[in-house]
């Protein structure tokens, strides 16, 4: 085979593979022989970031976080408290349709069983609660999602993946207290809420026949320990529900103002029956 000569091909050929390597952007070197005819792909290599653009980075990002993670936090906890009252409010509406059909009476409070009432049991409050399963619906409201450790429970029954009467659930899946001693006849006071409630006692023996239950002193209102923990919703508020259906996201002031008076009670204190 003859070398092959680009002068003796004549200029066309020349140009037009000049043409061809100018569009490709590359710069090209011919040669009349078989040699290097051009550096197709340069070496271009990357600008990488340098330790100051990187510290910059990281500090923006820090910088969003700390502006962005409070607000989520505060978002969720917003939304707890939401839940939780909605949980209430339809709980306190449960429990009073329940009183309208059963002569104005709550069901800690309706003698005998017979008579669609029932039989408190020491600490029991899940029992409590599951007369009134009719008129609540959904266990799932029972639950506030602002309570550490507590089990949401499905339905009404004895399914171990849910059920309420369920031995793994029961107490377990209560959030919310009864006051024993909450009344139609006592309207705005106190029937329930949240359960972070510091008391005066444990164990004490209510005249509605539920045995350790918890006491709050009522005659003198300012030697009562009664406040708001940091169990639930912080340690300042948390929610009361009224013996009117009325739900409340009350201070430790005005909590007390609705609890700490008088009313139905036993040798001037009041009891109510906490699950956990």
């Amino acid at each position: 085979m003859l070398p092959i000569h680009f002068e003796n091909a004549g200029h066309s050929y020349a140009r037009r593979f000049k043409i061809m390597l100018f569009r490709l952007g590359r710069t090209c070197n011919l040669t009349s022989r078989f040699g290097n005819l051009c550096r197709m792909f340069p070496s271009n290599q990357r600008r990488a970031f340098t330790r100051t653009e990187l510290l910059a980075a990281c500090a923006a990002l820090f910088l969003i976080a700390t502006l962005v993670l409070p607000a989520l936090a505060a978002n969720k906890s917003d939304s707890g408290r939401m839940v939780c009252f909605n949980n209430l409010r339809l709980m306190g509406r449960g429990v009073l349709i329940w009183a309208a059909d059963h002569n104005q009476q709550f069901s800690w409070r309706s003698w005998p069983p017979s008579e669609g009432g029932s039989q408190p049991r020491s600490g029991n409050a899940w029992i409590e609660y599951s007369v009134l399963s009719n008129e609540l619906v959904t266990p799932t409201i029972l639950a506030c999602p602002s309570d550490a450790g507590v089990r949401r429970a499905r339905v009404f029954d004895w399914d171990s993946n849910g059920g309420f009467v369920s031995p793994g659930y029961r107490n377990n899946a209560v959030s919310y207290p009864l006051h024993l001693h909450g009344s139609l006849d006592e309207p705005r006071w106190w029937l329930s809420g949240d359960r972070n409630l510091q008391a005066d006692g444990a164990n004490a023996a209510c005249s509605v026949g539920v045995m350790n239950a918890d006491l709050i002193r009522i005659a003198v209102p300012q030697d009562s320990l009664l406040r708001w923990t940091n169990a639930v919703h912080g340690p300042d508020f948390g929610h009361i529900l009224t013996t009117d259906g009325t739900v409340e996201f009350a201070s430790n002031a005005r909590m007390r103002e609705i609890i700490l008076r008088p009313g139905v009670s036993d040798d001037s204190q009041t009891h109510f029956l906490r699950a956990r």
